[in-house]
C-alpha cells in the first residue's frame, strides 16, 4: 500500500490532469507493481550474501534509510534536477515536449523501496522460559 500511495502521489505532482489523476492512477499504480514485482523477488536473492544479509537484519535504520530515500528521490527527483525530456503527441494533435523523472533514477529507486518494504526486518521477540 505504502508504494502504491508513493505512485499515486507522484502521479499528483508529475502529470496532474484532474479527475484523470485519480481515476486513472490507482489503474497504473497497480500494474507497474505487479510488474515490477519479479524484480524485487529476483533483488531478493542478495539477502542470501552472509555479509549483506547481516548488515540488512542488524536494525531498521539501513531499511528506513533506503525507504526514505528511495520515496524523496521518487517524489521530489525531478524537482531535485534528475529528469530527461521527451515528445509526445496530445489529444490535439500538438506535438509536446516535457520533462519526466529520469528512467535511470526512477526505476532503481522504485526496486529499492519495493525491496526495503518486501524485507523489512522484522524484531525476534523475546522468549521467556517458564517452569
Amino acid at each position: 500500500m505504502l508504494l502504491w500511495g508513493t505512485f499515486f502521489f507522484m502521479k499528483l505532482f508529475d502529470d496532474y490532469d484532474g479527475i484523470m489523476s485519480w481515476i486513472g492512477a490507482p489503474f497504473v499504480a497497480t500494474i507497474v507493481l505487479a510488474i515490477s514485482l519479479p524484480v524485487v523477488l529476483v533483488l531478493g536473492l542478495t539477502r542470501r550474501i552472509p555479509c549483506f544479509a547481516r548488515m540488512w537484519y542488524s536494525g531498521r535504520t539501513l531499511a528506513m534509510s533506503v525507504l526514505i530515500a528511495s520515496i524523496v528521490v521518487l517524489i521530489f527527483g525531478q524537482s531535485l534536477g534528475m529528469r530527461e525530456s521527451y515528445t509526445y503527441t496530445n489529444s490535439l494533435g500538438d506535438t509536446v515536449t516535457a520533462t519526466r523523472l529520469h528512467s535511470f533514477v526512477s526505476l532503481p529507486a522504485f526496486f529499492l523501496a519495493a525491496f526495503a518494504v518486501l524485507y523489512w526486518p522484522r524484531r525476534e521477540k523475546a522468549t521467556t522460559l517458564e517452569s
